[in-house]
């Protein structure tokens, strides 16, 4: 058996062995796990009067790519990564006053996350200035 071979099945082995081993490591984590999201978007007048914007009205705005990221994206949806969702956070909420006809003063955007359907939640939040 060549080099080459060789050094490719004992990679074949060894990384999945090492993943389970260690919790993920390199092997078979790309889509190996789903999270649960959903988004909250909140803006508020002058007058500090706040209301719900609905993500689904965000869809429109973004490329195709993104839009599946706020169609229902008002109660949980499972999906197998939101990390260009989270990152990108800041422009959603500075879209968001945009969007918004209600005209606000500020928004804030929360991302919440869950490992699972009902697992414990962890929160990202980010708050846009709006200029008018």
């Amino acid at each position: 058996m060549p080099l080459f071979q060789r050094v490719a099945a004992v990679f074949a082995i060894l990384l999945p062995a090492l993943a389970s081993l260690g919790g993920g490591g390199l092997a078979y984590t790309m889509y190996a796990r789903s999270v649960w999201f959903r988004l909250e978007i909140i803006g508020a007048d002058a007058g500090g009067r706040r209301h719900a914007v609905a993500p689904s009205m965000l869809a429109s705005k973004v490329g195709a790519s993104a839009a599946p990221f706020f169609t229902g994206s008002d109660h949980f949806r499972r999906t197998y990564g939101v990390g260009a969702l989270e990152n990108h956070l800041p422009e959603v909420a500075r879209l968001s006053c945009e969007a918004d006809d209600r005209r606000p003063t500020a928004i804030d955007v929360t991302l919440v996350l869950r490992d699972g359907a009902t697992g414990p939640e962890r929160t990202h939040t980010e708050h846009a200035t709006c200029a008018r």
